[in-house]
């Protein structure tokens, strides 16, 4: 049997990538049909902000994994919250978009919205892939995958 690990950026690249090809065929066959208000929401409240919070996170992943940035566990912990409660209020956000108790329409590529998930991302792979400030072990979330012989 052997032992093949996926790194974090990879999978941060594959899905960022997959958000990619979602956006453009969005936008090349389904963007001027008025076809479903879910596929709306899903391209806009969905695909648009995973993609730059993927893309950010693999690029910062990459970084922290080249220069070897030691974090205490106490800034990692608060990044950590960070994410969890931008997670719920984004997740409220969208129920209340869903249900029209708020009306936001699509967001123009500039704005303080990617801006947003681009940090989000960021944070995400500070928290997940940087050295323990105690030990000096480099910490990474990667998949073990088994290949059978």
């Amino acid at each position: 049997m052997k032992n093949h690990g996926i790194n974090s950026e990879a999978l941060f690249a594959l899905g960022s990538v997959c958000c990619l090809l979602v956006m453009r065929y969005y936008e090349s066959v389904i963007y001027f049909r008025n076809i479903n208000i879910l596929l709306d929401t899903i391209y806009s409240f969905m695909v648009i902000p995973l993609f730059y919070f993927l893309i950010s996170a693999c690029i910062v992943t990459i970084f922290i994994k080249l220069s070897n940035i030691k974090i205490s566990k106490m800034i990692k912990r608060f990044f950590r919250f960070i994410n969890i409660i931008f997670v719920f209020a984004y997740i409220v956000f969208l129920v209340l978009q869903l249900l029209g108790y708020i009306s936001v329409g699509m967001r123009p590529f500039v704005s303080l919205y990617w801006i947003i998930f681009i940090i989000m991302g960021a944070m995400f792979a500070v928290w997940t892939t940087t050295a323990d400030s105690v030990s000096g072990n480099q910490i990474d979330q990667n998949l073990q995958v088994d290949e059978l012989q």
